[in-house]
């Protein structure tokens, strides 16, 4: 869980990262969640990278990263993975 912090004079302010599963397909998962919103929730073996980019307001966000695992074993890494978090915004005078 991570807390990001907009400022109230930003505008133009977008979170961007990549992200990767290697995990049993629709058995276990890896969720990422803004505020209590999914964003992501993906499953499976495919190996390349994902980009997410979306738009997001000044004030207190909460990032949250979930690996959920059922009880049938292990079929590959069981891993899910984040990189390159990123905020860009522009400030107001």
């Amino acid at each position: 869980e991570v807390t990001i912090n907009v400022p109230e004079n930003a505008y133009n302010a977008f979170l961007s990262f990549d992200y990767l599963v290697i995990s049993q397909l629709n058995k276990d998962f890896l969720s990422i969640s803004l505020d209590g919103n999914v964003l992501v929730k993906e499953s499976g073996t495919d190996n390349h990278w994902t980009n997410e980019k979306l738009a997001i307001q000044p004030g207190k966000h909460v990032l949250k990263l979930t690996y959920s695992k059922d009880k049938s074993g292990n079929g590959s890494k069981d891993a899910g993975y984040i990189d390159n978090i990123s905020l860009k915004y522009d400030l107001r005078k």
